[in-house]
């Protein structure tokens, strides 16, 4: 939707940046697959937190020299709000459970 809005694209161009979105989660998300079918859920659960983590370090080191910015305050913004939100998730599940299940 942000690259049709822009109207600086074809319809192909929109398409193609549509698909690579796509499959690039799709095999972002099944990455996380094995631990969960080969640990317990408790375990799996701690091994795909670190592996998100580690995976959001890279990428966000490549992110900082790809536009020329201290990798480490990059790779520290990006896990500080990852970890919020991990923290936040979980709290809110505790709620859901404990007051509406």
């Amino acid at each position: 939707m942000s690259e049709e809005s822009e109207g600086k694209h074809t319809r192909k161009e929109i398409w193609e940046a549509s698909l690579a979105t796509f499959f690039f989660k799709a095999i972002f998300g099944l990455s996380f697959l094995p631990a969960v079918l080969i640990f317990p859920l408790s375990l799996a659960a701690i091994i795909n937190v670190f592996y998100g983590l580690s995976l959001l370090s890279i990428l966000s080191y490549f992110l900082a020299k790809w536009e020329k910015e201290v990798a480490w305050k990059v790779i520290l913004e990006h896990l500080i709000v990852a970890i919020i939100v991990i923290i936040l998730a979980n709290w809110i599940g505790i709620f859901i459970k404990n007051y509406l299940g």
